[in-house]
């Protein structure tokens, strides 16, 4: 079971990925490296927390409300985004920026990220009942 949350953890992982690069990409020109980086972390995090919820952790519903299952999943990717955000941050502040940087570096902030992320989703938000 380990291995399948794991498998599908990091599919949705990749796809927020790319739903966060891809906003960067858009938003950067228009807001700058770091507030598009912000834009983009909310992007991946809904974008994660549909598959993560339809796929990775389908048969665990703690939550009686679309809206609290989303605030507390939010909430505890918080976690993994200042670890991420972090990351970037320092690249982009020490590094020449290019789009390809860009994605690098959203990339190794993600990475960054994604152990806490899984931990905190599934044993807070997708915690099964009992």
């Amino acid at each position: 079971m380990l291995k399948r949350e794991l498998a599908h953890f990091t599919l949705a992982g990749l796809v927020g990925y790319a739903a966060d690069a891809g906003v960067l990409l858009l938003a950067n020109p228009l807001i700058g490296p770091y507030f598009g980086r912000l834009a983009s972390f909310v992007a991946a995090v809904f974008v994660t927390w549909i598959i993560n919820r339809s796929l990775t952790f389908r048969n665990r519903r703690k939550y009686s409300s679309l809206y609290q299952e989303f605030a507390a999943y939010f909430i505890t990717a918080l976690a993994g985004g200042c670890a991420s955000i972090g990351l970037y941050s320092l690249l982009i502040f020490n590094f020449k920026v290019s789009n390809l940087g860009l994605m690098a570096f959203v990339a190794a902030g993600s990475l960054a990220g994604m152990a806490i992320n899984f931990l905190l989703s599934k044993h807070v938000v997708f915690k099964p009942h009992g």
